[in-house]
């Protein structure tokens, strides 16, 4: 209810389901993408293990495989909004939602968390959204933690290298289960500039051993696994909170980055088209 998913099921109630008709319809440009990654998500996992074409068809939580209903979300939703189809990332979200909420509310978290959390093109085709923000996360280390920001510079460490799967998957990926949660509960009431406090309170509460790393293979190790077993969700919301950050200072950085990320991709094009 928290999150606004409760009232855009009620205004479409049947809509779920008419996404879903059609079962065999296999030209859906994002099924093909949605069935290679598919079994990708959490695969060690058990829930997640079997066919996605096994499962209980209305999904109810705890089926065998939750592979079938993930496949029917993410199809269902990419059809609901072709701008976004399917991307990569969006399996470990879903994929998570569905441990804890029926296949149905799954869909709905999914579209309010997609329309009307995070920006409009976090996930576009060419992810210019989560670009335009790992830029930004690169802008606030600087200025937040900037002896850290000149370590990795000096290691030749991009925040893309690690940042890209927190940015992604929402932190699916990187956290424990219950910690997880607990920063999502906050994206959804505080909004998606919880990424950015997030994700330099989980380099802050690390930055003393990670300046002492001088070897850069090492350090490229030691940042992978940031976040794994960070069971302390109190510290981390503690310490994520005290991150001064104004949603003005945000999105003044996203004008600024958006910029330089459609510049690239334009000279990118160009550079192509050249050959």
């Amino acid at each position: 209810e928290l999150s606004g998913a409760e009232r855009k099921w009620k205004e479409c109630p049947a809509l779920y389901q008419q996404l879903n008709q059609d079962d065999g319809a296999g030209s859906d440009e994002a099924l093909t993408q949605i069935d290679l990654d598919i079994h990708r998500t959490f695969p060690d996992h058990v829930f997640f293990a079997g066919s996605p074409h096994d499962g209980d068809p209305i999904g109810k939580v705890g089926s065998s495989s939750l592979l079938g209903p993930l496949r029917r979300v993410l199809r269902a939703y990419a059809r609901r909004n072709k701008a976004v189809g399917y991307c990569q990332g969006l399996n470990f979200i879903a994929g998570m939602m569905l441990l804890f909420v029926s296949e149905e509310q799954t869909f709905w978290l999914l579209a309010t968390l997609l329309e009307q959390v995070l920006p409009k093109d976090y996930y576009a085709r060419d992810l210019t959204g989560c670009n335009v923000d790992l830029r930004v996360f690169s802008s606030l280390l600087e200025k937040k933690l900037p002896k850290l920001h000149k370590h990795f510079l000096a290691s030749g460490l991009s925040v893309e290298f690690f940042g890209l799967e927190w940015f992604i998957a929402l932190f699916a990926k990187t956290l424990p289960t219950e910690t997880l949660l607990r920063v999502w509960d906050c994206i959804f009431s505080e909004g998606y500039k919880v990424l950015f406090r997030v994700g330099i309170a989980v380099l802050q509460m690390n930055e003393k051993h990670l300046l002492s790393i001088q070897e850069p293979h090492d350090l490229f190790h030691e940042v992978q696994g940031l976040g794994r077993t960070l069971l302390d969700g109190d510290t981390l919301l503690k310490t994520a909170f005290a991150v001064y950050l104004q949603r003005s200072q945000v999105e003044e950085l996203r004008e600024k980055h958006r910029v330089e990320v459609f510049a690239d991709s334009q000279a990118r094009l160009e550079s192509r088209d050249a050959r």
